[in-house]
């Protein structure tokens, strides 16, 4: 794919279309973007006509980046990336839900509504099909949005499974980082591309409480970073083109 001109759509009612333009607009090989009545992000390759949704999981392939097979996506003639809230849930959830983990519903605080159809089967798609609490606590967070997930996790032989278990999943991640140093502040992603988690182990006996803290920018990870990031793997381009 690479060399190839791409010109890129993108549904202009969208909250997010100014940000995706500049986005894109950076991005080395796309040559066109146009805004209109389009459903989803959409662009061409030759004759195969190809897309991106947000927040429909409804699709062949769906969920993070950083927990999916990049294969499929590569074949893929729609792919959707998660809602900005469902985003931060899921950076919580996902290695927890794959591992088998979770005992008991979690309880997801958010700072932002979230779809609970769409966190579910999102992480129906992860072998998860319990239900969960959902907590909304408004914030004004600027363009932040941060989720605390209490999850009942099945009390490990060492605390150290539970960081292994997100280290696979994101210790070569390039936009989901683990911050256990930083003073816990929204301005640690504001205006970027990253999305950071730190986890808290409160041990029980046979059931264990995991607290896990998530912030993501929504024209970062939670918006244009993780779509032009889709579109990388997509292409089989460097996943960080276009990425600022």
């Amino acid at each position: 794919m690479i060399g190839k001109s791409i010109s890129i759509r993108i549904p202009g009612e969208n909250r997010e279309a100014p940000q995706l333009e500049a986005a894109f607009g950076g991005h080395p090989y796309v040559v066109e973007i146009l805004t209109g009545s389009f459903r989803d992000i959409e662009f061409a390759v030759g004759s195969w006509s190809r897309s991106i949704s947000v927040g429909q999981p409804d699709c062949e392939c769906t969920g993070l980046i950083e927990i999916a097979d990049n294969n499929p996506w590569v074949c893929a003639d729609r792919v959707n990336v998660p809602s900005a809230p469902v985003t931060a849930a899921l950076i919580a959830l996902a290695p927890l839900a794959l591992a088998g983990l979770i005992a008991d519903e979690p309880v997801v605080q958010l700072s932002e509504d979230v779809s609970r159809d769409e966190l579910r089967e999102e992480l129906a798609r992860l072998g998860y099909n319990g239900d969960l609490v959902l907590d909304t606590v408004a914030q004004d967070l600027g363009s932040a949005v941060a989720a605390t997930v209490l999850v009942p996790v099945r009390t490990p032989d060492d605390a150290s499974e539970l960081d292994n278990a997100f280290e696979e999943r994101y210790g070569r991640s390039f936009y989901v980082r683990h911050d256990d140093e930083s003073v816990w502040a929204i301005d640690l992603v504001q205006d970027t591309a990253r999305g950071l988690y730190r986890l808290r182990y409160t041990p029980g006996n046979e059931v264990s409480l995991l607290t896990v803290q998530v912030m993501i920018d929504r024209n970062g990870k939670g918006g244009a970073a993780q779509v032009v990031h889709a579109f990388n793997v997509m292409n089989g381009f460097e996943e960080s083109l276009g990425i600022a």
